[in-house]
């Protein structure tokens, strides 16, 4: 019958289930153990389907067992009101008249008017089992109440003879009093039998180590300490026995507190335990508040010193409930607050352009059960997709993100797939079922350690499973496949980093194959740092680190990284993923958060500590490890090989990276698949580093880098077809299905090439010194992956494409990157390019145009091509470029436009020349022909003015087989006119726009000429643009080691560049002082005695070129007699300093240029 009085079960009707106090857990914290209490663990999923299909007696209703306690608690009050009133009657009333039976009915209809009255007043809402003083005290103002009424009711309805008026007033008092005890003590009665209980049953509530002793001291602010005690005392299974207590404040003033001795004060806990050993009742534990001894950290540490001297076990128990009930999102810890460690503000997504992408398509997520790919999964579903197919390797993952996201969605259609990534054939049966039209790729090896002791498994999951999928993709024509990428892909040094830098690079390759074809797939690669919560974060471990009492291990003092909320993370995904899907962004771009400023390691290390309530190193001790084998001591956003660019995404970078050929890709997946079948970890490694270092140009450099967006064209979607009409050549990508992507029918380059037996190493061609003639620059030289590409093109069938195709056009997108512009038109040599340009800017007859008068001739003769006139500026004695104060003398009414020479790539003073022009109203021409990478405070050249010519001829640092050029500009409208009159005056509106036909088109606005680069020409245009950046660093070195070895001679000046000017060193230029020679008497003749020694020299650019003939009969100004131009002329001495040059040539061409100027 007790048990009926029990309230807390009726809230379930479950017999083995009790509910929990309503007070939240209490975190452990380090060093030592803390005390909490929470609910019992959850029933398992199994338990719950075993609990459903099990038959079992029909149960007690909630209702019905509610009635019975009700009648059964009523009945006991009804019984105590009965009792005592008899013995009131007995003691006090014995004068009243009348017979038994008028006596009952009075006794009866007292009793239920009494406990009507308490009925209607809600006593029975409160539980028994949880009385307390202020249920007490509610008790007896109830009872007040309910015999007065009765007394009233009863008086006057039963007629008996009735005592004297004093009576009268001392019996209700005496039967409320004895009332009260006797339903007090019930209640009373009823809470410590379920105290008793709670001892015998063991109810798992508050939680010690299982080391702990059973006798303990509490210390701490007395209401604390009490709340603590009773606690501990209900609650057997902390294993404590509360032996007495130390108080913070009052510790003199109080003798007991809940029964238990209080010893004085924190200081006195020495004595205290000496004294409970003396009495046998040692302690060996130390409850502690987290408040206890004051508010510093210091006192705090003081008292867990002399408990350790003392052999106290210690355990925290946080005074702070506010704090834990106000911490942050669930599963965090709430030691850390989210905006302090991530140090900027969370990351928020526009949802519109995610709604558009999402609603109402078929999706499919990989890695469906992990951190990443479950919260993707839940926030997908919250924008209507037709189904959701979520796949992932292990079965538990699996199902419960199966089962959560059906309780949530329970109208979504999902589909579960327990599928391998490595299993190309369960990868494709998949895709066959599901269909999808958005892929989430988020199924990775992800933990650093773990991977770089298992290469293979690594590589197979992350790189072959990858393939898988992406390949899956093109096959069964998903409209994108978004792949969740990492920060450690970013310059990777270990094995993890590397297969998912693999990942990038595969993509990117597949992305780029649709370029020209608005309908291929995308695959699009998001790139974001650490997660918070994940699995193998720092943070969790930190914190079981802190729960089991430290030390927090911290594998460098150093490291420091990047850090993001899952949420964060996956609306990234879907943001930067919607709107490469909406926007038609940029192919083969990486998106990368913004992720602010990378956090230190061991800073949060010890603010983990210090928001724990303890001091490092003091409380807590913080442990350096070492790295681990693969791990790096920084986090980088930007690969070495890749450009940061801007994006429209608030929040989010785009990486613009070095792509690899498709067909190099697939041959080395294929290869390490056989590694993988075969256990060899060495070579697989060695295999993944070379081909992740290929776009950095820290690879063999035999392994081919050509023209990759038509070779990923032809090899992994397509093959061209020509459609010719009047002379017009056009060329489209049509898509095939013969072959499966990656699986080119076309003989592959032997592995041999692309991975030599010896280690990877940085390629420099050394051609060793033998004798004095090997010192000749050797530059154009071609290397076997240019060649092999204009062999392919020669040899492909497409003659109609040999103009026109897709080498050039890549070649364009390229270059225009390259050098910050926004279009380029490829042209047949250098010369053309500058003469289109002034044609597109609508420089011709009656205009003058501005030129340096050292440079080379074309400078001069484009002008004289466009019937304008060349006005000579003198140039700067030091850079030899053109000096803009000459320039502003030479202005006058008839001036156009100025042409700025970075000459020999030395770049001219751009800033006062764009500031002149903009002053008058110029056009500013820049000529980039000897400054391929040249830059001025970062920006390159060709990037400042209205447009800008490069060429490609002979010896230029990009040599295009004997000529070539580029024209870019950020105009389109000076992009549209040049790219008409290079081909014939056609239209680029009407050759674009899809149209193409077997009928004949007009399609020429406007006359022009042929000036079109051809396709071989622009395939090694391509590629020595990827290998640009390290043949510029070659000679950057080649140039600052001759100026170490000449600068303190003193016949000679050496070129010194200002810091903010990227010298691109076309030539080196010296200036030789011809009025100290004596061995020889001009810089002539030291040209010939070097060139006689095998030195390729000379005396530089033409010094003045208003002195040439073909001037003759013209009218030329001048700004007077050009002083520095003309004092240049017979001092300049050029020498080679190209890539092909290593330090030994250098040393040798220093040596002999040393003994020559003597």
């Amino acid at each position: 019958m007790l048990d009926l009085l029990d309230t807390a079960k009726l809230t379930d009707p479950s017999p083995t289930r009790e509910a929990a106090p309503d007070i939240p857990p209490v975190t452990q914290l380090p060093g030592e153990h803390r005390l909490s209490e929470g609910a019992p663990a959850a029933m398992l999923p199994s338990d719950r389907e075993r609990t459903r299909t099990l038959p079992r007696p029909a149960p007690f209703t909630l209702k019905s067992k509610r009635t019975l306690r009700l009648i059964v608690v009523a009945a006991l009050d009804l019984l105590a009101v009965t009792l005592t009133l008899q013995i009131v009657m007995v003691l006090g009333y014995p004068a009243m008249g009348g017979g038994p039976l008028h006596k009952i009915g009075f006794v009866g209809q007292f009793a239920l008017v009494t406990t009507l009255v308490l009925w209607l007043n809600g006593l029975y809402r409160h539980s028994w089992r949880f009385t307390r003083l202020a249920d007490c005290i509610h008790l007896v103002r109830l009872v007040g109440i309910a015999l007065f009424v009765a007394w009233s009711v009863s008086v006057a309805a039963v007629p008996m003879r009735l005592p004297d008026l004093p009576l009268l007033v001392t019996i209700p008092i005496l039967h409320a009093a004895l009332l009260i005890v006797v339903m007090t003590g019930m209640r009373i009665a009823r809470r410590q039998l379920r105290e008793a209980r709670r001892v015998q049953g063991g109810t798992a509530v508050v939680h010690a180590p299982p080391r702990a002793a059973r006798k303990a001291i509490v210390l701490g602010p007395p209401e604390w300490a009490s709340s603590v005690i009773e606690l501990v005392r209900g609650d057997p299974s902390a294993g404590l026995d509360v032996v007495g207590a130390l108080l913070s404040e009052e510790g003199d003033a109080i003798g007991r507190l809940s029964g238990v001795p209080v010893l004085g004060g924190p200081e006195m806990l020495a004595s205290a335990v000496v004294g409970l050993e003396e009495r046998g009742r040692a302690p060996a534990c130390l409850i502690l508040c987290d408040a206890a001894a004051g508010s510093t950290a210091a006192q705090r540490a003081k008292i867990v010193e002399r408990a350790r001297k003392l052999d106290l076990e210690i355990c925290r128990f946080s005074s702070r409930l506010g704090e834990l009930l106000k911490s942050g999102e669930a599963g965090a810890s709430p030691l850390l607050s989210t905006a302090r460690l991530l140090g900027r503000p969370e990351f928020l997504m526009a949802t519109q352009i995610v709604d558009e992408c999402i609603r109402g398509r078929r999706i499919l997520v990989t890695g469906a059960g992990g951190t990443i790919g479950g919260e993707l999964s839940r926030q997908l579903a919250a924008f209507g997709p037709a189904e959701i197919t979520l796949l992932d390797h292990a079965e538990h993952d699996l199902y419960e993100i199966d089962s959560q996201m059906r309780q949530a969605c329970p109208t979504l259609p999902i589909r579960q797939a327990l599928c391998s990534i490595r299993e190309r054939d369960a990868v494709r049966a998949v895709f066959e079922q599901a269909r999808p039209e958005i892929v989430f790729h988020a199924a990775a090896l992800k933990h650093v350690p773990l991977v770089e002791e298992n290469p293979c498994a690594g590589v197979h999951t992350n790189v072959v499973g990858t393939r898988n999928i992406a390949d899956a993709v093109c096959e069964f024509g998903a409209r994108a496949m978004v792949q969740v990428s990492t920060d450690k892909a970013v310059n990777p040094v270990g094995v993890m980093g590397a297969t998912k830098r693999v990942g990038e690079i595969y993509s990117q390759a597949l992305d780029l194959c649709g370029v020209d074809d608005p309908d291929a797939p995308r695959f699009i690669t998001v790139r974001f740092g650490n997660v918070l919560g994940s699995s193998g974060s720092v943070v969790p471990l930190f914190t079981r680190q802190i729960e089991h009492g430290g030390p927090l291990t911290v594998t460098h003092p150093d490291i420091t990284r990047y850090f993001m909320t899952v949420r964060e993370a996956v609306q990234l995904i879907l943001q930067s993923s919607s709107h490469a899907l909406k926007r038609d962004t940029m192919r083969g771009n990486i998106y990368v958060l913004d992720m602010g400023e990378p956090v230190r390691i061991l800073d949060l290390a010890q603010q983990m500590i210090r928001l724990a309530g303890y001091e490092p190193e003091v409380d807590m001790d913080i442990r350096i490890v070492g790295l681990r084998p693969g791990e790096k001591l920084f986090e980088e956003l930007f690969d070495s090989c890749e450009e940061q660019v801007e994006s429209s995404i608030p929040g989010i970078f785009e990486a613009r990276s070095r792509p690899i050929p498709l067909p190099l890709l697939n041959q080395a997946i294929r290869r390490m698949e056989r590694l993988i079948a075969e256990r060899d970890e060495e070579e697989i490694r060695r295999v993944l580093h070379n081909l992740v270092r290929i776009p950095s140009g820290q690879a063999d450099a035999r392994m081919p880098f050509g023209d990759f967006a038509s070779l990923m064209a032809d090899y992994a979607r397509g093959h061209f077809t020509v459609h010719s009409s009047g002379g017009e050549t056009q060329t489209a990508l049509a898509t095939v299905t013969a072959a499966p992507l990656g699986q080119a029918t076309k003989e592959p380059v032997p592995e041999s090439v692309f991975f030599p037996a010896s280690p990877p190493v940085r390629h420099v061609p050394i051609y060793l010194v033998k004798s004095e003639t090997t010192l000749a620059s050797r530059w154009p030289s071609y290397d076997p992956d240019e060649i092999e590409a204009v062999r392919d093109i020669l040899s492909s069938g497409r003659v109609n494409a040999l103009v026109h195709g897709e080498h050039t056009r890549n070649f364009e997108t390229s270059f225009a990157r390259f050098t910050g512009a926004r279009r380029a038109i490829a042209v047949n040599n250098g010369t053309a390019a500058l003469e289109l340009a002034l044609r597109a800017l609508g420089v011709g007859s009656g205009h003058e145009v501005i030129v340096p008068a050292r440079s080379f001739f074309a400078t001069t003769s484009c002008v004289v091509a466009v019937g304008a006139e060349p006005v000579f500026a003198d140039v700067d004695p030091v850079s030899q470029t053109i000096c803009p104060e000459s320039v502003e003398r030479m202005i006058g009414p008839r001036t156009k436009a100025i042409i700025a020479v970075h000459l020999n790539g030395w770049p001219c003073d751009i800033a006062a020349l764009k500031e002149l022009c903009d002053r008058h109203r110029l056009l500013l021409v820049e000529d980039c022909a000897q400054a391929h990478g040249a830059a001025v405070g970062g920006q390159r050249v060709g990037s400042f003015g209205h447009a800008a010519a490069f060429s490609f001829c002979t010896d230029k640092i990009i040599s295009t087989a004997g000529e070539g050029g580029m024209v870019v500009t950020s105009d389109e409208d000076v992009f549209l006119r040049a790219w008409a009159y290079k081909d014939h005056g056609k239209s680029h509106a009407k050759v674009h726009d899809g149209k193409a036909g077997s009928a004949f088109r007009f399609i020429h606005d406007s006359f022009g000429s042929n000036l079109r680069l051809t396709e071989a020409q622009a395939a090694i245009g391509t590629i020595q643009l990827a290998k640009l950046p390290d043949r510029l660093a070659r000679r950057r070195a080649n140039a600052e080691m001759l100026n170490r070895l000449l600068q303190d001679h003193p016949m000679m000046s050496v070129p010194q560049p200002g810091a903010d000017i990227t010298h691109a060193w076309y030539k080196y230029n010296l200036q030789v002082r011809v009025d100290r020679l004596q061995a020889r008497s001009s810089v002539a003749e030291i040209v010939a005695e070097l060139r006689e020694r095998g030195i390729t020299c000379g005396p530089g650019s033409c010094p003045d070129m208003s002195k040439e003939a073909a001037f003759a009969s013209r009218e030329v100004k001048t700004d007077g007699d050009l002083p520095s131009a003309t004092a240049l002329g017979p001092t300049n001495l050029m020498l080679a300093v190209d890539h092909l040059f290593d330090e030994r040539h250098i040393q040798a061409i220093g040596s002999h240029v040393r003994e020559v100027v003597a």
